[in-house]
């Protein structure tokens, strides 16, 4: 399996973190220091807190946020890395690309949308409910954290349609349809499934219901409905249109690894 990893974009997603932090560090602290120590009218130690705490909790949060993507482990690239260790040596990996994650195999094209949330999920349908949502304050503390679940199935039609215009691009008519799944690559997230409307699975092979699990299950459907298998010019075509999406400067820091 071939894996490509769009470098330059995780590096700015962490450097853009770090500044956040800090930007929103400096906020808070310059708001303290002039309603403590600097002498001010009334009307303005009354004004500068309603604009300060709003920009601190909202630069804190794009900093949690941009954190809990390209720097909370298990990262997302890495969980699914070990997860398809010795599948098709055809198949090919991209990460950090439109969308995220895309898994192309002779079996078929998939969009991987990602959560890292540690909770407890029920997904009936197309509904989701996180224990962690909980009580009264919930809302908020999920808010400030980032770990909100938002709507996995939204997510990932949206992956699995901005995927399916690459692929339509490069193989016009070829009739080759984009599945989404949902990913969580925190093993310890606990998850009761009642006929969800998308796969929910865990990167892990180790843990069920797995994504090489359902990779396994959707080439067993595709056998028993005789729908072809990609060849290696339609895989290369996918690869050489998702290629396409970056820059000079991406193309040039993106990582290739091959794996056995």
């Amino acid at each position: 399996m071939r894996i490509v990893t769009n470098e330059l974009h995780v590096k700015r997603g962490r450097q853009r973190g770090t500044v956040m932090f800090f930007v929103s560090l400096a906020i808070l602290t310059g708001g303290l220091i002039f309603t403590n120590f600097i002498p001010a009218t009334p009307a303005a130690l009354l004004i500068v807190p309603c604009i300060v705490m709003p920009l601190g909790i909202v630069t804190t949060a794009f900093s949690v946020r941009l954190t809990n993507e390209y720097v909370r482990v298990p990262r997302p690239e890495e969980s699914i890395r070990d997860a398809l260790i010795g599948i098709n040596r055809r198949s090919a990996l991209y990460h950090y690309f439109t969308p995220k994650h895309v898994l192309i195999t002779p079996d078929g094209v998939y969009s991987l949308t990602t959560r890292f949330q540690v909770t407890k999920v029920k997904v009936e349908g197309g509904v989701w409910q996180n224990a962690r949502a909980r009580g009264p304050l919930a809302p908020l503390m999920l808010y400030m954290k980032q770990e909100g679940l938002g709507n996995p199935f939204e997510d990932a039609r949206k992956d699995a349609a901005a995927l399916q215009t690459v692929v339509d691009a490069a193989l016009p008519g070829s009739g080759i349809e984009v599945q989404p799944l949902v990913v969580f690559t925190n093993t310890k997230t606990i998850f009761e499934l009642n006929e969800p409307d998308l796969p929910v699975v865990y990167a892990s092979k180790d843990k069920k219901p797995s994504l090489r699990g359902a990779l396994r299950e959707d080439a067993k459907d595709k056998q028993k409905d005789q729908q072809g298998r990609l060849t290696d010019e339609q895989i290369q075509a996918i690869e050489e249109a998702l290629q396409a999406q970056l820059s000079p400067a991406e193309f040039d820091s993106a990582t290739e690894e091959e794996l056995e």
